[in-house]
Protein backbone atom coordinates (compact mmCIF):
# COMPACT_ATOMS: atom_id res chain seq x y z
CA UNK A 1 0.00 0.00 0.00
CA UNK A 2 1.00 3.04 -0.80
CA UNK A 3 0.52 6.29 1.60
CA UNK A 4 0.91 10.34 0.80
CA UNK A 5 1.35 12.81 3.30
CA UNK A 6 -0.26 16.40 1.74
CA UNK A 7 0.52 19.90 3.10
CA UNK A 8 -1.54 22.81 2.54
CA UNK A 9 -0.05 25.99 3.27
CA UNK A 10 -0.66 29.59 2.83
CA UNK A 11 2.02 31.92 2.29
CA UNK A 12 3.96 33.66 -0.76
CA UNK A 13 4.99 30.89 -3.18
CA UNK A 14 8.47 32.61 -4.00
CA UNK A 15 9.47 32.33 -0.19
CA UNK A 16 9.15 28.27 0.00
CA UNK A 17 12.17 26.59 1.09
CA UNK A 18 12.68 24.29 -1.93
CA UNK A 19 15.03 22.07 -3.93
CA UNK A 20 12.63 22.52 -6.77
CA UNK A 21 9.79 24.71 -7.36
CA UNK A 22 8.00 23.11 -10.97
CA UNK A 23 5.14 25.43 -12.47
CA UNK A 24 3.47 23.74 -15.09
CA UNK A 25 2.02 26.64 -16.81
CA UNK A 26 2.02 25.78 -20.86
CA UNK A 27 4.17 23.81 -23.01
CA UNK A 28 6.82 26.72 -24.43
CA UNK A 29 8.29 27.88 -21.59
CA UNK A 30 7.15 31.31 -21.75
CA UNK A 31 7.64 33.12 -18.15
CA UNK A 32 5.20 35.90 -19.31
CA UNK A 33 2.86 36.25 -16.57
CA UNK A 34 1.50 34.93 -13.00
CA UNK A 35 3.14 32.09 -10.95
CA UNK A 36 5.73 32.36 -14.05
CA UNK A 37 6.59 35.72 -13.93
CA UNK A 38 7.31 35.98 -10.80
CA UNK A 39 9.56 33.22 -10.60
CA UNK A 40 11.42 34.43 -13.69
CA UNK A 41 11.61 38.31 -12.09
CA UNK A 42 12.91 36.38 -8.25
CA UNK A 43 15.13 34.27 -9.88
CA UNK A 44 17.32 35.88 -12.65
CA UNK A 45 15.12 37.51 -15.44
CA UNK A 46 17.13 37.28 -19.13
CA UNK A 47 19.73 35.27 -17.31
CA UNK A 48 17.28 32.97 -16.03
CA UNK A 49 15.61 32.39 -19.74
CA UNK A 50 19.08 32.35 -21.61
CA UNK A 51 19.48 29.02 -19.64
CA UNK A 52 16.25 27.26 -21.04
Amino acid sequence: MISYEISIKRGDLLDEKADILVNPSNTLMLLGSGVSRAFFCRCGGGELECLM
